[in-house]
């Protein structure tokens, strides 16, 4: 649009040869710009407001825009919305007015359905505030003839949408990367903790504090597998998770393979690791032994992966003592 004011200024009152055709089709382009931008910033956003804008209305917008076009090209010959005296300089016609009235609509529209929206969209602000700068260009271009202030403003509004987004950018790569963060530390079956969360609490456990710590292998999860098919072997992780998610907090159990759990208590009494071990133990004998048991507490957690050690070892005590009591062998 500038292009078009820099022309206008170069051949109004012009008379060389071409002049007027050349007049013609920059004042044309000037008409049909905000016109086409006006729709391109509607379906803009729609888009960004909701997550999916109904069909019928990009066809409305190009339909409005043939016929705005068609409504501009026919001012050559009827003045609809602009004419050309015989000394080349340009004057408003008798129909201008519809064109302003479309062009502001395609402007306040998306603002105002942006600010009823403010609730469930978080784009709505760039979107609402963008219609300001060329909203007072726009008014003061229509009241004092011959300022060219839209353009600024449109200008300033469109800086301040790049400023803004740029910043929701910022954010949404922050948020992508706490989410990323927290899946890679995240056991997609069971939705616990998994090992790489596991050591980085290990490395963060203060050696001088209490810590309990209860080592699980299940029972016969290999001959499920080979037996009923492993969507009944991951179901049988998914149980075994339930049951002790029911009696610890997720965030301290951790899967560290496909068979394992280690459950990590910092700051426990012994009498309140003995009570919450009770309680586990009885749980996995009540559903057939689903899983081998070992258990150790420290005082002072010292060196935490030899704790885990320690519950470990405690652990294939009760393994062993399965396989006794039950006469499967290891492989089951």
């Amino acid at each position: 649009m500038s292009i078009t004011d820099l022309i206008a200024g170069v051949f109004a009152g012009a008379t060389i040869p071409g002049a007027l055709q050349i007049l013609w089709i920059s004042n044309i382009i000037y008409q049909v710009t905000p016109v086409m931008a006006g729709s391109f910033w509607v379906m803009y956003s729609l888009r960004s407001l909701y997550d999916s804008v109904p069909k019928w209305i990009p066809t409305l917008l190009e339909v409005l825009f043939g016929f705005f076009c068609v409504f501009v090209l026919l001012s050559p010959v009827c003045g609809t919305v602009f004419t050309l005296d015989e000394y080349n300089n340009y004057h408003r016609g008798s129909l201008i007015f519809l064109l302003w009235i479309y062009d502001y609509t395609l402007m306040f529209l998306p603002s105002i359905i942006a600010f009823l929206r403010r609730k469930k969209s978080k784009d709505w602000k760039p979107i609402f505030l963008f219609l300001i700068a060329p909203a007072i260009g726009c008014v003061l271009q229509n009241i004092f003839y011959g300022l060219t202030t839209t353009q600024a403003g449109i200008t300033i509004s469109a800086l301040e949408i790049y400023v803004m987004l740029q910043a929701h950018e910022i954010s949404d790569e922050r948020m992508r990367s706490r989410l990323i963060d927290q899946l890679s530390r995240t056991d997609q079956l069971t939705g616990l903790p998994n090992r790489r969360a596991c050591d980085l609490l290990i490395d963060q456990i203060d050696p001088s504090v209490s810590l309990g710590v209860v080592f699980f292998d299940m029972n016969g999860l290999k001959h499920v597998n080979d037996t009923l098919g492993h969507a009944s072997g991951d179901q049988l992780v998914i149980n075994f998770a339930r049951l002790a998610d029911s009696i610890v907090p997720t965030e301290c159990i951790f899967r560290i393979s496909g068979d394992e759990f280690v459950i990590l208590l910092t700051e426990i009494t012994r009498e309140d690791f003995d009570v919450t071990t009770d309680k586990l133990r009885n749980a996995v004998v009540k559903r057939g032994d689903i899983a081998a048991m070992g258990c150790c507490y420290a005082a002072a957690a010292g060196d935490v992966r030899s704790v885990i050690h320690d519950a470990e070892k405690d652990m294939y005590n009760d393994k062993r003592r399965y396989y006794l009591e039950t006469g499967h062998d290891r492989r089951h």
